[in-house]
């Protein structure tokens, strides 16, 4: 027994020998290791671990709000580089492609303005064909100048016994919107007027190429009445300067002295003004325009009348004839199977309506 204790304190000491004691930490920071300095220790770290797993939290819970605040500020700093960068780089010039839809498209707009914002002529129109009374054209009148642009021909008869100068202005503004009308579908326009007898065409032309003035084709109407030139003037002067060929077609004068009866006089009127027309009908293109301005008596009925349209009906369709009679003193009432007086009456703005308006 003793023997056996002897034997474990031997091997208790070597093993003591081999395995040195630990060392002892040593200095200001040594500490004593017990068991209540080791509870202290525990719950320290205890609470560092817990202090250390919130803020790891709060970083985690941040993080995304961080990223969409980082996010939003590039996207805003990146936008207002992209502003300065479209301020300051000039704009790249369209296409040629490009520019020509865009003139296209404008000249679409401004003609669809134009057709729906054109001052009208503030004059009344009323459609003669209907039975009854002549029927009295709305402010469009797009229904007129659509007849009036398919015809080849058309006749604005004017007053005779007592010239009007109102007529002379309704003339001007009928020419000047037809002149328009055919100019957007690239088709000419020529005015042919009695009042010019046949022979004048050569100084005409020379107006026209302003190698004489108004005043030098004056001196060769010395047999009009001094009014009159100042009455034609104006529609003179726009013919020339827009370049509506004018075309006399009036008889000349000493073929009228010659003629004694008036009816005589009619008929050979008539003849040189129906064959000046076809002279100018064919000698022009098919699509081209002419308005003739000549005394209402030699228009009247149209082409079922004994007239000019009469006569040019022989050759040229009833259709492509249109007639408009200006300022007639009166209304004729047209009834079942009576031949209307004209397409169209057509009144100056300056004369009253005092019925049918």
């Amino acid at each position: 027994m003793i023997a056996n204790s002897h034997h474990i304190a031997d091997l208790k000491s070597s093993y003591l020998a081999r395995c040195p004691a630990p060392r002892r930490p040593c200095g200001r920071f040594a500490r004593q290791f017990s068991p209540a300095a080791l509870r202290r220790d525990t719950a320290v770290g205890d609470g560092e671990g817990r202090a250390v797993l919130a803020a790891n939290r709060r970083e985690f819970l941040l993080l995304p709000s961080l990223a969409m605040a980082a996010g939003f500020l590039h996207s805003v700093a990146a936008a207002a580089s992209a502003t300065v960068t479209e301020e300051k780089a000039p704009e790249p010039l369209p296409s040629a492609s490009a520019r020509s839809v865009v003139d296209v498209e404008k000249g679409k707009d401004r003609k669809k303005e134009k057709e729906e914002g054109q001052p009208e002529i503030l004059s009344r129109v009323y459609d003669a064909t209907v039975i009854g009374e002549p029927q009295a054209v709305g402010k469009g009148k797009r229904r007129v100048w659509e007849k009036l642009m398919g015809a080849r021909v058309v006749y604005l008869g004017e007053s005779e016994m007592v010239p009007d100068r109102d007529d002379r202005v309704l003339e001007l503004e009928i020419v000047k919107n037809l002149r328009n009308r055919c100019l957007e579908q690239q088709r000419t326009v020529s005015l042919a007027l009695e009042a010019f007898p046949i022979d004048l065409q050569q100084q005409i032309d020379q107006f026209m190429d302003e190698r004489i003035d108004g005043g030098s084709l004056r001196s060769y109407t010395c047999h009009w009445p001094p009014e009159r030139w100042q009455e034609y003037e104006p529609l003179l002067n726009y013919c020339r300067d827009n370049g509506v060929k004018l075309i006399a077609c009036g008889t000349p004068l000493k073929v009228l002295r010659t003629v004694q009866a008036e009816a005589q006089a009619r008929v050979i009127d008539e003849y040189t003004m129906s064959q000046s027309i076809m002279k100018a009908i064919n000698s022009g293109s098919s699509a081209d325009m002419l308005i003739v301005v000549t005394g209402a008596s030699h228009v009247i009925y149209g082409s079922r009348g004994t007239g000019v349209p009469a006569r040019i009906s022989k050759k040229l369709q009833k259709k492509n004839q249109v007639v408009i009679l200006l300022d007639p003193e009166r209304q004729q009432i047209r009834r079942e199977g009576e031949v209307p007086v004209a397409d169209f009456l057509w009144y100056s703005a300056a004369k009253p309506c005092s019925r049918n308006c």
